[in-house]
């Protein structure tokens, strides 16, 4: 035998020997791969430098008016639209499948339309509070209501005991509020009877001259809202029947995946991290001030924030969402028959709202 084949032929013997392996040919350094993520806030901007110190893999832009784009910040009224396009990927199988176990049930309908694809990962909801002002109700000795009908019934007595005082300014530029205080109330369509009980409700207050259009009126003693004012208390939100759990929202917002994207499993890998991880959903609370909406992480990042108790609570009580291809249409309808009705002054005027809704709302 050769030499040289003598040699490597005891190599060979010797690291069979001793155990060991020829060395192996190291494996080619991944490509990085660069994704396009458009959103409009701090928040994200922040979440995308944080995460590209760590990711050399997987490198994010931020790129608020990105079109085409591999990840989208989507306002939960838009989604079924842009689902009903082919806009979004269906995520199933891309994230985790325990993954909804961390969110309350009506704000993971939301992003699944009530079917078996996932759209998007909830990041904010937006519960609804009933913020007041202590002094006000203290001093007339009046109790903060827990019921929808104990709330008619505080309008009515505050008008007695001083008729410069109103119940509540209501936000006409932008009445999520009334959407959803109809789903909470049970609603599924515009053309149904917990719709037109809510717009009776509200149109009655309206006609009784005990709310008014203007939500910054210093006359208001209570306001429904996801923000309150602040130097006011918030309780939770009224139930129509006493120990009801069902709460209410004004919406929220979600990070999807585009069709478009040629990288979904590692756009995956962003979106949980900025939504569902301590790191990246500390970043979006601390800019934006957001209420998240994974109720796992949502009693620490708000822990400091006044009524804590009260927003994470209202948080898990997220009604099931009510959502058609054509939401986007009836939310620009609706501001202006919410600011009608207002200037209206009459119940009539709000029924006759849910009304024209109803028939927007087909497709």
């Amino acid at each position: 035998m050769p030499p040289r084949a003598r040699r490597a032929a005891l190599a060979l013997l010797a690291a069979a020997l001793c155990g060991c392996a020829a060395p192996a040919t190291p494996l080619p350094t991944p490509t990085p791969v660069t994704l396009v993520y458009a959103a409009s806030s701090p928040g994200a901007e922040q979440a995308v430098i944080a995460w590209n110190a760590v990711h050399p893999d997987i490198q994010v832009e931020y790129r608020p008016e990105a079109d085409p784009a591999d990840l989208v910040q989507v306002d939960l009224h838009a989604l079924p639209t842009l689902v009903d396009d082919g806009t979004l990927t269906d995520l199933t199988g891309l994230i985790d499948y325990d993954l909804p176990l961390r969110y309350a049930d009506g704000t993971w309908q939301a992003v699944t339309l009530g079917g078996t694809a996932t759209y998007a990962v909830p990041q904010d909801t937006h519960p609804l509070v009933l913020a007041y002002r202590p002094e006000v109700l203290a001093g007339l000795g009046l109790p903060v209501p827990s019921t929808w009908q104990e709330y008619a019934d505080l309008g009515r007595d505050l008008h007695a005991a001083d008729p410069g005082l109103l119940l509540a300014g209501l936000p006409a530029d932008d009445p999520a509020w009334f959407a959803g205080l109809t789903a909470q109330a049970g609603a599924r369509s515009w053309d149904d009877e917990p719709a037109r009980r809510v717009a009776g409700y509200w149109g009655d207050l309206v006609a009784a001259g005990v709310v008014g259009p203007d939500p910054g009126d210093p006359a208001a003693v209570t306001a429904i809202t996801d923000r309150p004012p602040a130097g006011w208390a918030i309780a939770p939100l009224p139930r129509w029947t006493p120990g009801d759990p069902v709460g209410a929202n004004r919406g929220g917002s979600a990070t999807a995946i585009t069709t478009a994207s040629a990288h979904r499993e590692q756009a995956a890998r962003f979106l949980v991290w900025m939504n569902a991880n301590p790191e990246g959903a500390t970043l979006l609370v601390a800019e934006d001030g957001i209420v998240p909406a994974d109720l796992d992480l949502l009693p620490e990042l708000i822990a400091d924030r006044p009524g804590a108790e009260v927003l994470t609570a209202e948080a898990a009580a997220v009604p099931e969402y009510r959502a058609l291809p054509t939401t986007d249409r009836t939310d620009t309808a609706l501001r202006e028959l919410i600011t009608a009705a207002l200037d209206t002054g009459t119940a009539q005027a709000f029924l006759d709202a849910v009304a024209t809704l109803s028939s927007l709302e087909q497709p």
